[in-house]
């Protein structure tokens, strides 16, 4: 099993506010013009409310993290059911460790580098 390598990478919102999780068979989306409270879940509440009023513009940096924000918390789920955990490391680098006894994952020890928070 290999992390896909969209894991490593920063999340893009597109052009349509719509992003589908990149893992087949997964129907997990953010639609940044429906927000469902599943979505909004891992923000504060004062960033979701925010979005919901839908005031803001693709260029605000705060868009931009609370975005990157619910799409790592959706694929940290992801590599939990895989047997796999983040921890924080130096200098806020994440880096992903197998949680069983094993060796089957072929990368499990490798940085997120963008996901530092």
């Amino acid at each position: 099993m290999r992390v896909p390598t969209t894991f490593h990478f920063v999340p893009r919102i597109p052009d349509d506010f719509h992003w589908w999780c990149e893992i087949e068979g997964c129907y997990y989306n953010i639609d940044f013009l429906n927000l469902t409270n599943e979505n909004l879940a891992t923000l504060d509440g004062e960033t979701a409310a925010k979005l919901r009023l839908q005031d803001w513009s693709l260029g605000d940096p705060w868009v931009r993290l609370a975005f990157k924000t619910m799409v790592e918390d959706h694929r940290v789920k992801h590599l939990g059911s895989w047997g796999l955990r983040c921890t924080e490391g130096s200098y806020g680098v994440y880096t992903m460790g197998c949680t069983r006894f094993c060796n089957h994952f072929s990368n499990n020890a490798r940085s997120l580098g963008p996901y530092a928070r």
